[in-house]
């Protein structure tokens, strides 16, 4: 009966008749009210009886919680840069190791390429005029390649998440869903 009411006032449906129609006509108040239908007296009793307690019960919760954080987090949002990023010399820091991982990467891609190669010409005879200006070609591509490329980012503060287009077409830092829950429980 309170997830309905609740629902109602999040919902914009605050009147006890209009949350009675609710139930009838609309799915979400059906599915909540498991396809019973309270009459329009049986949410005023409701309100009258538990709202109050209920809604201290909700700020009392919702201050000891805050009283929580403040003894954990002191002063601070909890929004802060981590320690390491607070200065210019850590920012610097940290942003050469995200270059050399990204040029790591980009060097892993391009020997697995070149592994790729390799066994694309297994067959072949290596003293071939035309078999060594490939492989020396594979070879010039292969050290292109060793570049990171030029949009390649990384996150400082979380370095699971990923510059991803969203489904309104523009580009926000995203986690994916999948990857999150795979994670080990600590």
């Amino acid at each position: 009966m309170m997830l309905k009411l609740l629902y109602g006032y999040c919902t914009g449906v605050r009147s006890s008749r209009q949350l009675e129609a609710a139930c009838v006509e609309q799915v979400a108040f059906r599915f909540l009210a498991a396809n019973q239908c309270p009459d329009h007296r049986a949410f005023s009793r409701l309100r009258r009886r538990h709202l109050a307690a209920i809604v201290a019960e909700i700020l009392e919760e919702a201050e000891q919680v805050d009283a929580e954080e403040d003894e954990r987090y002191g002063g601070a949002r909890g929004d802060e840069l981590p320690e390491h990023l607070r200065t210019s010399q850590g920012r610097l820091e940290a942003i050469r190791k995200a270059k050399a991982e990204l040029e790591d990467e980009a060097a892993e891609q391009a020997a697995q390429a070149k592994e790729r190669t390799k066994a694309e010409r297994a067959g072949e005879d290596p003293d071939e005029p035309e078999v060594v200006e490939r492989c020396e070609q594979a070879a010039v591509e292969a050290a292109e390649q060793a570049r990171p490329a030029d949009k390649a980012q990384r996150n400082f503060t979380d370095p699971q998440s990923r510059i991803m287009r969203t489904s309104d077409r523009s580009f926000h830092q995203c986690c994916n869903a999948q990857r999150w829950s795979m994670r080990p429980v600590r």
